[in-house]
């Protein structure tokens, strides 16, 4: 007997031929994803895009307005109106010195019954009037607000329409401007006039009883 190898079926070696594999699923869905992940980066560049420019637009708004605003902050205030308004309403208390023929009313510094005041004035701190007697003597009357401390004295006309009263060694100068108050050469006070007129009339002259 004669014993023949027996060859193994081996199937027989075919050649790859090209193009008629395809690995379908790694192929055909790696271009797929690659997509939808730039598709979902140009998404998030855009959305904060958007947001960038709307929270700039927002802080450009708000500087501008802060702008406007600072800027009609330095227009809005006129000096020479609050003085003015500061001047008027420092006037005010005006009305709560009443004056007549006769001085201020209720008050120290106002005439007697037989004289008639010849000028009057006002300052922060005195009231003042000087009063004509029926004989052409002028006296000098004030009153200090403080405390309400009276003083009545003769007094003198003087060229540039000024009234001087003396009281021992301080003298008392009227003037259209000012209540300058002097000790020899020391001044010891000086007001501004705040209201004053003169009064030009006849001395008062009462009949006999």
């Amino acid at each position: 007997m004669v014993t023949r190898p027996v060859a193994s079926v081996h199937p027989s070696y075919q050649p790859a031929r090209r193009g008629r594999h395809r690995k379908a699923p790694q192929r055909q869905w790696l271009p797929v994803g690659i997509g939808m992940a730039a598709a979902a980066v140009v998404s998030s560049l855009l959305t904060a895009f958007v947001i960038i420019t709307t929270l700039a637009s927002k802080f450009s708004a708000k500087d501008s307005v802060y702008a406007v605003g600072a800027r009609a902050y330095e227009v809005k205030p006129q000096r020479p109106r609050q003085q003015v308004f500061t001047e008027r309403a420092a006037a005010l208390p005006v009305a709560a010195f009443a004056s007549d023929g006769s001085g201020f009313v209720d008050s120290q510094a106002r005439c007697r019954d037989t004289q008639t005041a010849r000028a009057i004035g006002r300052t922060e701190g005195s009231l003042v009037v000087i009063c004509l007697d029926r004989t052409g003597r002028l006296e000098y009357h004030g009153e200090r607000l403080s405390d309400r401390a009276a003083l009545a004295t003769s007094a003198d006309a003087t060229p540039g329409r000024r009234f001087v009263a003396r009281n021992y060694q301080v003298s008392y100068a009227v003037s259209p401007t000012e209540l300058l108050v002097t000790s020899g050469s020391s001044v010891l006070k000086r007001e501004p006039m705040v209201e004053y007129r003169e009064i030009l009339s006849t001395p008062v002259v009462v009949a006999p009883r």
